[in-house]
């Protein structure tokens, strides 16, 4: 801890906020730490947490001993209140993201990192980004494949026409279409710099599940398409082929390859290469709070924010309405209050 580090308290410790960092650490695969908002807090060179609020004790409790919190609440206005807190982590369930972020930026909270999804409907979303510009609040949304430079690594690598023009991309997805998707819809529009602008969808037969999965086609603004594969009952790891005139870029759970096509001896060959980022990348979630402070001291540009979360969330509702309604849906949506509900 520095000096200028930022007071910041947690809403919500649950498993997000506390042991998915621990969950991972003898997990194989790519996977930057730190992971969990407890451990991103603990290493970032800029913040400190002081204080935590859930309503369950135990858990609490288990968490404010576990990271050497002496300030545990029950509500969070008590902890705005009885706290000095320049940042507030909202890492409770979906449903009360909303309720809990109007709370923060009511009471002068100068910057909010946001556990996606952004919110459960697109009203409570325009009121959320509402109150942020009338109260100048700072905002970053968790989607931490955005922020992570490998991600970016590969977004260059699209603009700058590696694998000539893109002409489809294929996914093997998961974690249904609200809590899966959003990281999903928000990568796809960081490395196209284009949002979704129509799906078509079909859905899980089983629709007991409060966010469904299914398999999709999904048309970006700039005229891309994208298939999607994302059942729940799939078992396999997840998958994103952005393919080329000249070649394709690949990015899964263990790494992220670029192959193009040489002439070797008059045939066109596919040569495969990993792109040179697996041992210097930084935690998507640490490049978050860089972004979220940058923008509190000086209005920088931030990655994804209240808009890009709206715009994520938007297409899991144009998702779900396509697939039970069995026709292509275009967006914008109309319906500000369908529920979009995340199975978190």
């Amino acid at each position: 801890m520095t000096d200028s580090a930022y007071r910041v308290g947690i809403v919500g410790c649950g498993s997000i906020s506390d042991r998915s960092h621990d969950e991972l650490l003898d997990v194989p695969g790519w996977i930057p730490l730190p992971y969990s908002h407890a451990q991103t807090l603990e290493a970032h060179e800029r913040t400190v947490l002081v204080a935590a609020m859930d309503p369950d004790v135990q858990r609490l409790d288990e968490f404010a001993a576990r990271w050497q919190v002496t300030t545990g609440f029950g509500s969070i206005t008590q902890m705005i209140a009885e706290q000095r807190l320049d940042i507030v982590t909202i890492a409770s369930p979906t449903r009360f993201h909303a309720e809990h972020f109007m709370e923060a930026v009511a009471a002068g909270i100068k910057g909010v990192f946001l556990e996606k999804p952004v919110a459960r409907t697109l009203r409570d979303v325009d009121r959320m980004i509402d109150t942020a510009q009338v109260h100048g609040t700072s905002v970053v949304l968790n989607h931490f494949r955005s922020f992570d430079p490998s991600y970016r690594r590969v977004r260059d690598l699209v603009q700058q026409r590696a694998i000539g023009d893109v002409t489809g991309v294929v996914v093997v997805w998961g974690e249904g279409i609200s809590q899966g998707g959003c990281h999903l819809f928000d990568l796809l529009r960081m490395i196209f710099d284009s949002p979704a602008s129509w799906v078509y969808a079909s859905l899980d037969s089983d629709q007991t599940r409060p966010d469904p999965g299914g398999t999709f086609l999904l048309g970006l603004e700039n005229g891309v398409v994208v298939t999607v594969h994302m059942p729940w009952s799939l078992n396999a790891p997840a998958q994103l082929d952005i393919l080329g005139t000249e070649g394709k870029v690949t990015i899964n759970h263990f790494e992220r390859t670029l192959t193009r096509f040489e002439v070797i001896n008059g045939r066109s060959v596919p040569l495969e290469a990993a792109l040179p980022v697996r041992n210097a990348t930084r935690s998507g979630m640490l490049v978050a709070l860089d972004e979220l402070i940058a923008h509190m001291e000086t209005g920088a540009h931030t990655s994804s924010g209240l808009e890009e979360g709206r715009r994520a969330l938007e297409t899991s509702g144009a998702v779900l309405v396509s697939g039970r309604e069995s026709r292509r849906v275009s967006l914008p949506l109309t319906d500000a209050d369908l529920v979009i509900d995340s199975w978190l």
